[in-house]
């Protein structure tokens, strides 16, 4: 399939970009949202209105069946219950089973990777990388039926969103839809098979939103699906303006990859005339966070099962085992992000009984900065895909230059360093010059978290 960075996507004229953009759609729609994606989503929009205690029983249920899957097939499983004997595992509770099973931490999971997955797949098999919120670099494997599974639930986020299907949406995302060294407009491309306005979140800067917004205006989608950071951006500007957004048929702003604050929530929805809602998910698919017409941050429990490790005061470390990925299921997953809990008596109006999350902590990077005024969010995904890093972070300290720290996993050869620089240039652009700099070791917060991207500026 051609990808955006491609040469000849790159080469070919906007119409044929467009074709390009609605051919690769309807694969991945093919792909992604055929029997089985209806199946999964037809049971989670019934398990979304179970009782805490029906969700339960749900819980141990699919537990038990994929438990039994790795204990089976997976290598990594597989030793770590050997064990238990035929006859405990049939009669022990499911729960009780996983938590033989130590805490996976994103470590662990690079340094076995291969024994983490199941040797005997035979279908479709999608391979991602991500250095993610934590910096460490790690690669991922899942099978169609956990494409499937991931789509049904983001699918019902945007049903709690309002969104009916084939209605417009917009997006405003992560995708290189428009080259990084196009400097005049259009910075958008039509997705025509879905109805839907792709707008590059790598071309904002105070003199290109006025653009984005008459032409967001001017599509009048019923959704818009986007960074933080780039919508947030064109909220302050039409405050700044003195002005709400026009569009008519707006019921509502999904946002996703990064955190979510407080005042950005609020100047988006002030601004937009439309209510946010928040997903959390993340690249392991062992947590999904979602946001009802309440405006209540649900975990979701019929997703995976998740446990809490106590952390200071109210906080507490998330810990998932995914019910999704047979191809490389991850089981007591440390995700490494923390929440605050409601209380266990609060019943959101909604009537889900989905737990709660009064805030999640963690995922506050800065953005990336650039002369001609870009901001660019997520900036740490430049270290994807690219061979020997353990961890990395991204600091600015000029407009014109950031530095990128790397804790190499082996040798960090020349043609690494050539990669790394060339995907900071698609993702950035060529006015910020780009340092590498190998360390030992990359500084914590006092809670241990890392900041993948520090902008100083």
């Amino acid at each position: 399939m051609i990808s955006y960075s491609s040469k000849l996507y790159k080469a070919s004229p906007i119409t044929i970009q467009e074709k390009i953009i609605s051919f690769r759609f309807l694969i991945r729609k093919l792909l992604r949202e055929g029997s089985t994606f209806r199946t999964i989503y037809n049971e989670i929009s019934k398990t979304q209105w179970m009782t805490r205690e029906e969700i339960s029983v749900y819980q141990r249920e699919k537990l038990s069946g994929i438990l039994a899957h790795v204990r089976q097939v997976i290598p990594y499983y597989r030793d770590m219950l050997s064990d238990v004997s035929d006859d405990e595992f049939s009669q022990m509770d499911s729960v009780d089973l996983l938590r033989k099973l130590p805490i996976l931490t994103k470590k662990t999971v690079v340094e076995n990777r291969d024994s983490l997955i199941n040797p005997r797949h035979k279908g479709l098999k999608f391979k991602s990388a991500t250095s993610g919120t934590t910096g460490l670099s790690m690669v991922g494997f899942r099978d169609l039926f956990s494409i499937n599974y991931e789509n049904a639930f983001i699918r019902r986020q945007l049903d709690w969103a309002g969104y009916i299907s084939g209605q417009r949406r917009a997006w405003i995302r992560g995708d290189m839809i428009v080259p990084s060294d196009v400097n005049i407009p259009p910075y958008w491309r039509h997705n025509k098979a879905d109805k839907m306005l792709m707008l590059s979140a790598y071309h904002l800067s105070e003199s290109t939103i006025p653009a984005y917004i008459q032409m967001l205006e001017n599509f009048d989608p019923y959704i818009i699906q986007a960074y933080p950071s780039a919508i947030s951006f064109l909220a302050e500007y039409l405050l700044s303006e003195g002005r709400q957004y026009r569009g008519k048929n707006l019921k509502g702003i999904v946002t996703s990859s990064e955190a979510l604050l407080p005042m950005q929530k609020a100047s988006v929805e002030a601004a937009m005339k439309a209510k946010v809602f928040d997903w959390y998910g993340s690249f392991e698919r062992t947590v999904a966070i979602g946001t009802c017409e309440h405006g209540s941050y649900h975990l979701l429990s019929d997703y995976s099962y998740v446990e809490y490790l106590p952390e200071d005061g109210d906080e507490v470390e998330l810990i998932g085992s995914g019910f999704g990925n047979y191809l490389m299921p991850l089981f007591r997953y440390r995700v490494g992000d923390h929440v605050v809990l409601a209380g266990d008596s609060f019943r959101c109006p909604c009537g889900r009984a989905f737990p709660v999350v009064e805030r999640v902590i963690g995922r506050v990077d800065d953005v990336i900065k650039t002369p001609n005024g870009k901001r660019i969010g997520m900036a740490i995904n430049i270290l994807d895909g690219v061979g020997n890093i353990w961890e990395g972070q991204i600091v600015q300290d000029k407009l014109d230059e950031i530095t990128i720290n790397i804790v190499p996993n082996g040798v960090f050869a020349e043609e690494n360093s050539l990669q790394l620089k060339a995907q900071a240039a698609a993702l950035i652009g060529p006015d910020v010059t780009v340092n590498i700099k190998l360390v030992e070791s990359l500084p914590r917060t006092k809670n241990g978290k890392l900041r993948t991207v520090i902008c100083n500026i």
